[in-house]
């Protein structure tokens, strides 16, 4: 999650939320941010969010962000359905995260807050065609 900036629902929220009206629902959300940005949403952010909070430094880090979200993701693969949200993160998060969903298999949104958009990255149906190709030739 990014700042607050006075925003009454958070990024995550709005994410699920956009998920849920596709027909998706998520038992687990983790949220990887700084101890900063993860102050400014306590008591917004929804109630079944884990945090995976980082240092100011280690947030503009690619490899560091990478390493830290792939510590999780064996589990989180192994016992849920993922979908991966880039939407408030810094560049260097975008980047980690658009390489450990296109290394694992992941789908990876963003949402368009402004208008309520939320843009699949990397579909599931894009996932399909990779891993067991363009059936519909």
């Amino acid at each position: 999650m990014g700042e607050g900036g006075g925003r009454s629902a958070s990024e995550t929220g709005t994410a699920l939320n956009l998920c849920a009206g596709e027909g998706f629902s998520f038992s687990r959300v983790m949220v990887v941010t700084s101890y900063g940005c993860a102050a400014e949403w306590k008591g917004v952010a929804p109630s079944n969010v884990s945090w995976c909070l980082l240092e100011d430094e280690e947030i503009s880090s690619v490899e560091i962000i990478e390493s830290r979200v792939e510590a999780n993701l064996s589990d989180l693969i192994r016992n849920y359905v993922l979908v991966m949200d880039c939407t408030s993160a810094t560049k260097p998060a975008t980047i980690a995260y658009y390489k450990l969903a296109v290394n694992y298999h992941v789908p990876l949104v963003y949402v368009y807050e402004k208008k309520r958009e939320l843009t699949w990255i990397i579909s599931k149906e894009d996932l399909r065609k990779k891993l067991i190709g363009d059936t519909e030739k």
